[in-house]
């Protein structure tokens, strides 16, 4: 990292710590609907009604009920909100999660990243408008000086009877299928769409998003941390050329980056995904939006959901029904041979993220409990290696 950078990112945390510590101080009134709470505590049924009944004047909340709660890079906490006789008879929203950065460490970590303008945007500008499987959106915002932020959301565990994906839950061949149907559908919409150039100007390319990534938090290093404590369950073909790991990474953000593009939700591990009662598989944690090609997000959701001999067995018939499903949804796919190729050139970023996320610091929130991303290096690292994901970077570049 330049001098200029690390003086621009001191200069940023400094910034948040001083405004964090002082609206813990000042504690800043949460009652109307431009307020923003920073803690579960600051969810009361005044600032719910604001939010919730603006549309109808009659309506009140008169009671929230919290169920369970976790932390991770955000706080979350799901709840269940009682109406008035108006609020109940207009169908108001009951079952809610909210998604918030009580902690300091928490907004150092996804305010500056864009993460949270980011899931912001779409869950003002994008979710109203797209035909996919994914919450709702009740409210987003967040203050940039502090990176207070939150989202009440749809409870989906509660509207659409959903379970939460993780690693240790398996996703068989039609859940397989419908996450690449929902990838189609989300990539379909936006296929070289010119409001991502003139209407979306805050997005940024997968590579820049990543750019600014590696500066924000020494991405390259807490990722090398994480091949040191991966070693054991990497194959000896990936480790050995494990010095080509963030030259291939980069490389393969630079292609992506290429058009044709379209919307990316580019985080797509299995524990940001849900199985409705319908066995409809969804997205959420909006965080990392950018614009790049298809396979970015296709590879990734794969590599990250299948076991090694499911990935192997279904992948081919998997990506023929995505190009099926892109061509449906609007997007214009390109022949299969090709796609093959943009596909096992994307595993990098997929390994590059659990790598960090296995790598990170004392310091830093625990992003995933370890099991869950030993899971995820060892599926991906393995994907690496039966891609041949390292030459078809390097043969793009000769």
């Amino acid at each position: 990292m330049s001098v200029s950078a690390k003086a621009r990112l001191a200069g940023s945390m400094l910034r948040i710590v001083g405004h964090t510590f002082r609206e813990r101080i000042v504690r800043p009134p949460v009652t109307g609907a431009e307020d923003i709470p920073g803690t579960r505590g600051d969810i009361a049924e005044e600032w719910l009604t604001a939010v919730l009944c603006k549309d109808h004047p009659d309506a009140r909340v008169v009671g929230v009920e919290f169920r369970g709660g976790s932390e991770g890079t955000t706080s979350r906490q799901a709840m269940t909100v009682s109406y008035n006789e108006a609020g109940r008879e207009a169908g108001l929203p009951e079952a809610l999660f909210a998604k918030y950065t009580a902690r300091l460490l928490s907004r150092m970590l996804v305010g500056p990243a864009g993460a949270i303008s980011g899931e912001a945007r779409y869950y003002r500008l994008i979710r109203p408008g797209l035909s996919m499987e994914a919450p709702i959106g009740y409210f987003a915002a967040y203050d940039e000086r502090s990176w207070r932020s939150m989202f009440l959301l749809e409870d989906v565990m509660t509207t659409r009877d959903a379970r939460p994906g993780n690693p240790q839950v398996y996703v068989d061949r039609p859940m397989a299928e419908s996450m690449v149907t929902q990838l189609a559908a989300l990539h379909g919409a936006f296929w070289n769409s010119p409001r991502l150039e003139s209407e979306f100007t805050w997005l940024k390319s997968s590579e820049e998003f990543q750019v600014n990534l590696n500066e924000l938090a020494g991405f390259q290093g807490v990722m090398d941390n994480g091949v040191k404590v991966s070693q054991e369950i990497m194959p000896g073909s990936v480790l050995r050329r494990c010095s080509e790991l963030w030259p291939a990474f980069m490389r393969s953000l630079d292609l992506n980056s290429r058009p044709p593009v379209t919307l990316l939700h580019t985080d797509v591990h299995i524990g940001n995904w849900y199985v409705t009662g319908q066995k409809t598989m969804g997205l959420y944690d909006w965080q990392c939006l950018t614009k790049g090609q298809w396979a970015g997000d296709v590879t990734y959701a794969l590599t990250s959901a299948l076991t090694v001999d499911d990935r192997r067995a279904w992948e081919r018939d998997l990506l023929a029904l995505y190009l099926d499903e892109l061509k449906r949804a609007g997007g214009e796919p390109p022949s299969f041979a090709e796609a093959w190729t943009t596909y096992r050139r994307q595993v990098f970023h997929a390994l590059a993220f659990w790598l960090f996320t296995i790598g990170a610091g004392r310091l830093q929130p625990d992003m995933q409990p370890k099991e869950f991303s030993a899971i995820n290096v060892t599926r991906m690292a393995q994907a690496v290696e039966d891609l041949e994901s390292f030459d078809s970077v390097q043969a793009a570049f000769r």
